[in-house]
C-alpha cells in the first residue's frame, strides 16, 4: 500500500460531540491532516502550519513539523477503531484541518459499515470543497464557513457554489461571529446573510 492510499491522520479520539444538532452525544472523531485554508484563531494549527508562512497566517504562532504531528493510518485500522470505541453504534465525526481534502478516505470509511452496524457519520468542513465522492453515501455535514475576520482571501474561504451544494444536501452551518466593534460584528452578519 503506497502513503498517497493511507490518510494522513492528526488523532483519534473518544469525546463529546460538541457542536451541530447531535451536540451532547458521545462520539468517535478522527482527525484528519491538511487544511486549505490558514485562519488566524485556528485552535488546531498542528493539522497544517507546517512552514514558515502557514505559521505567520496564524499570528507568528509556531511552525509544526508533521512528522511530528501527523501519521499515516490505513482506512483498516480507523474502521477497527472506530468499531472498538463503539461495538454498538454510534456517531463518527470526521474533523481537521479540512477533512474534504481526503474525502476519498472518508468515503472509503463509510463504506465499510452497513446500514445493520448503525453509525452516524458527520464531516466537520469549512465549505470551500465540493462533495463529490461522499456524494451518495449517508453522512451529515457540519459546515464552519470562514468569514473576513478569519484572516483568509475570501475567495479562497467563501465558495457560494460549495455552500449552496452543502445546503441541498441539508448542512447545518455555524459561523464564527467576533466579539469586537458594532461595525466589525455588522461585517460579519452581512456576509452571513449573503449565504
Amino acid at each position: 500500500v503506497t502513503t498517497a492510499n493511507v490518510p494522513l491522520i492528526a488523532e483519534t479520539f473518544y469525546t463529546i460531540q460538541g457542536e451541530g444538532p447531535r451536540a451532547g452525544r458521545p462520539a468517535f472523531f478522527i482527525r484528519f491532516g491538511g487544511c486549505n485554508l490558514t485562519c488566524t484563531w485556528c485552535d488546531t494549527p498542528y493539522t497544517w502550519a507546517f512552514t514558515t508562512r502557514q505559521a505567520a497566517k496564524h499570528k507568528g504562532q509556531r511552525i509544526y513539523d508533521p512528522r511530528e504531528e501527523m501519521r499515516r493510518v490505513p482506512v483498516a485500522t480507523l474502521v477497527e477503531e472506530i468499531r472498538q470505541a463503539l461495538p454498538n453504534g454510534g456517531l463518527v465525526v470526521f474533523t481537521g484541518g479540512e477533512p474534504m481534502l481526503q474525502q476519498r478516505h472518508l468515503a472509503d470509511i463509510i463504506r465499510c459499515f452497513t446500514f445493520q452496524d448503525d453509525m452516524t457519520f458527520e464531516v466537520e468542513t469549512a465549505g470551500t470543497i465540493k462533495i463529490k465522492e461522499l456524494e451518495t453515501l449517508p453522512c451529515l455535514f457540519n459546515v464552519s464557513p470562514k468569514l473576513a475576520h478569519s484572516g483568509n482571501d475570501p475567495k479562497v474561504s467563501f465558495r457560494l457554489d460549495v455552500l449552496e451544494q452543502l445546503r441541498l444536501r441539508g448542512a447545518n452551518f455555524k459561523f464564527v461571529v467576533r466579539h469586537a466593534t458594532e461595525e466589525e460584528i455588522a461585517s460579519d452578519l452581512l456576509w452571513i446573510t449573503l449565504t
